[in-house]
């Protein structure tokens, strides 16, 4: 049974032989790198604006308290974070099938990424990152 792959527009079909060429494993490999980048901007597209309306939250409530403190680096490292978190969560979603595993690498990665906000935020363990 073969397997179906999604087809993306204006990219060139490349037969498969039984024995390739170099010329054909270049071309082969090619399209194996535009599919993962195709697949990757489609994750990238539906992150960024999660991530813009998340960072909106803290910039909001500098505005309406002086509680929330917040340096232009404060929101380069989170928007960096969430982005991370999201690009792993969305490969985890579209390529792990079974749901089991799926749930438990979900759950691994958003602990992983709440340790690190605790550990920026309040110093956690006591790393030379922590904050105060």
């Amino acid at each position: 049974m073969s397997k179906k792959y999604k087809s993306y527009p204006n990219l060139p079909v490349i037969p498969q032989t039984k024995n390739p060429t170099n010329l054909e494993l270049i071309h082969i490999i090619k399209g194996i790198i535009i599919h993962m980048l195709y697949f990757l901007l489609n994750i990238i597209i539906r992150i960024f604006p999660i991530v813009g309306l998340l960072l909106l939250i803290p910039m909001i409530a500098m505005q309406l308290t002086d509680e929330v403190n917040w340096s232009f680096f404060d929101f380069l490292i989170m928007g960096i974070m969430l982005s991370i978190t999201g690009l792993a969560l969305g490969i985890i979603i579209k390529k792990i099938k079974y749901h089991k595993y799926r749930n438990i690498f979900i759950a691994i990665i958003i602990m992983i990424f709440v340790l690190i906000w605790a550990e920026l935020g309040v110093g956690l363990f006591g790393t030379p990152f922590a904050g105060s």
